[in-house]
């Protein structure tokens, strides 16, 4: 319920305390460098490829869920929901450590701010204790009361891209199946 003011906006925005990663569809991504929404094309168009960690199948095992809870493609799941979001909020470089430009709070391929990765967080271990499954360990090694940039950016980009899948699943307002169907677009659900 805070009002932020912009000095650069035209319009007053009221921001969700617990979703501060972005204001409008318009201003999406690195606020202090505002870009074009993103499109599946422009990250295929990129020619965008993540590194494959043998060790790391953190985004492996949230897409295997998502795909599973969502009855859909885990491939399709990362090409039309995830890699077009942290390839926009990264400003293409899908640098895990990346700090928001202009010394804003975001960090990582997500551009977590603080509150938005504590609910990240939050939401991933109530999707596994939903599933009656053990929470992963590095996600269960999260401590949410040391510094905020520094935990997310201990992160691997799979790990930082996992949560989002499991923030996106526990979400009360998000269907990745209605991106997946094309009801809607990443860029109004992100947004």
């Amino acid at each position: 319920g805070q009002k932020i003011n912009i000095p650069s906006s035209e319009e007053e925005t009221v921001v969700d305390q617990e979703d501060t990663s972005t204001l409008k569809g318009s201003q999406v991504g690195l606020m202090s460098k505002p870009q074009a929404k993103p499109t599946v094309e422009d990250t295929k168009m990129a020619g965008v490829t993540l590194p494959k960690n043998s060790t790391d199948d953190s985004l492996e095992n949230a897409l295997a869920i998502a795909a599973s809870i969502k009855n859909a493609n885990p491939e399709d799941i990362f090409n039309k929901v995830i890699e077009p979001v942290a390839y926009h909020e990264s400003d293409g470089t899908m640098d895990p450590t990346l700090a928001q430009y202009g010394g804003g709070p975001g960090r990582g391929v997500m551009q977590y701010e603080p509150a938005r990765f504590k609910s990240s967080v939050i939401r991933a271990r109530r999707q596994f204790k939903a599933l009656s499954k053990d929470v992963p360990e590095w996600i269960d090694n999260i401590d949410l009361s040391k510094d905020i940039p520094s935990q997310v950016t201990s992160l691997s980009a799979d790990q930082q891209m996992a949560l989002a899948v499991y923030d996106m699943l526990q979400h009360k307002d998000i269907d990745i199946g209605k991106v997946l169907s094309g009801k809607e677009t990443i860029e109004d659900v992100w947004a």
